[in-house]
């Protein structure tokens, strides 16, 4: 009670400041909501509060923006897309002796499963495809993948065990990037020429090669999981353009820190972090900010396409106007003119009958 003192009567002139709301729209009301609320209003940026109904009680149900951002309506989205995923049927036990397969067909369950949701783990973003479609490594394998890659290049550089016979998608392998070291992938398509598309599996990134750069991946190699694991950004829309590139910029060879907000298969959700600075960098706030100017800047070009349209519009219809009363009154003049010469004959007929 030492802490709890009777306030003042001037420190109560000024009205409470704090309102008891809930948001428009059928939002739940269970802890994963709470969750992902706090993770979308408690940040940095201004909101905009617009009141939809006040009850008797003193409570208003409002309309919760974040510039064209409605709050409400992301989080009855993100909610659902939790319940069907909660819903999907448990897997038969047949199922779950097969190893889940990652969307590049090499298994990454022993990397994901390692992983549990809330936790925080160091992270590198090795390929980035659009804001929502990113691949990550886990900084603590770093070391135990350079010793890997290190012994394929030494092992690779002096192999011409090529592939025997023909090339077959999924087909795990040997290949030689343009850096001139060897990794391992697995083969995604094959063409009639010399080329063939390959996915790197401990990076995430597609790239298409000479045959001539692709071996027989030895067992010994093979024994590491892959380690590119696909992830998401929480709350960020996916998009590509301007907003992926800024994002490619921002997670370049750099150790971050990702919060695990969601795992879906052999898929992460993250909330990442730059720390390498003087200040810490919400990398999800800031892309979805870039993401934000970008359609204000699309929806200005827009408008401004539509305004250029309309004043040509308008500026071609006064043209024929102009055009119209410009013929019109050629017109009329040619009739005066006629008249007259109409005149003058008549004129001339009446003095030769004189």
């Amino acid at each position: 009670m030492e802490k709890v003192k009777q306030i003042e009567s001037k420190f109560m002139k000024l009205p409470v400041q704090s309102v008891q709301c809930y948001l428009t729209g059928d939002v739940p009301d269970n802890d994963y909501a709470t969750t992902q609320f706090k993770s979308m209003v408690l940040i940095e940026e201004t909101f905009t509060c617009n009141v939809v109904k006040r009850h008797k009680s003193g409570i208003y149900q409002v309309k919760l923006m974040h510039q064209t951002r409605n709050i409400g309506d992301e989080l009855v989205k993100v909610t659902q897309a939790k319940m069907k995923e909660e819903k999907k049927p448990e897997p038969t036990k047949h199922e779950i002796k097969t190893a889940p397969q990652s969307s590049t067909g090499v298994s990454t369950v022993s990397i994901v499963s390692s992983i549990e949701v809330g936790s925080y783990e160091d992270f590198y973003v090795t390929h980035v495809e659009s804001t929502c479609r990113l691949w990550c490594t886990l900084a603590k394998n770093s070391n135990q993948m350079d010793v890997l890659l290190t012994d394929m290049s030494t092992f690779y550089d002096n192999d011409d065990t090529r592939v025997a016979g023909p090339l077959t998608v999924g087909q795990k392998c040997a290949a030689k990037f343009t850096d001139g070291l060897w990794y391992r992938a697995i083969v995604k398509e094959t063409g009639g020429d010399d080329s063939v598309q390959v996915f790197f599996i401990d990076y995430g990134n597609p790239e298409k090669i000479s045959g001539s750069d692709i071996h027989v991946l030895q067992a010994k190699f093979d024994q590491t999981p892959a380690q590119a694991v696909e992830c998401r950004l929480q709350n960020v829309e996916d998009v590509k353009g301007k907003p992926c590139d800024s994002l490619v910029e921002m997670t370049a060879d750099k150790q971050l820190v990702g919060k695990v907000m969601e795992k879906t298969g052999t898929k992460l959700t993250l909330d990442l972090f730059d720390t390498t600075g003087e200040a810490d960098i919400n990398i999800n706030l800031a892309i979805a900010k870039l993401i934000t100017e970008e359609k204000v800047v699309s929806d200005k070009n827009v408008t401004i396409a539509k305004l250029i349209t309309e004043e040509k519009v308008v500026s071609d219809k006064e043209e024929t106007k102009e055009a119209g009363d410009e013929a019109m009154k050629n017109i009329k003049q040619d009739e005066s003119e006629g008249e007259v010469v109409t005149e003058k004959i008549k004129e001339t007929d009446r003095k030769s009958v004189v």
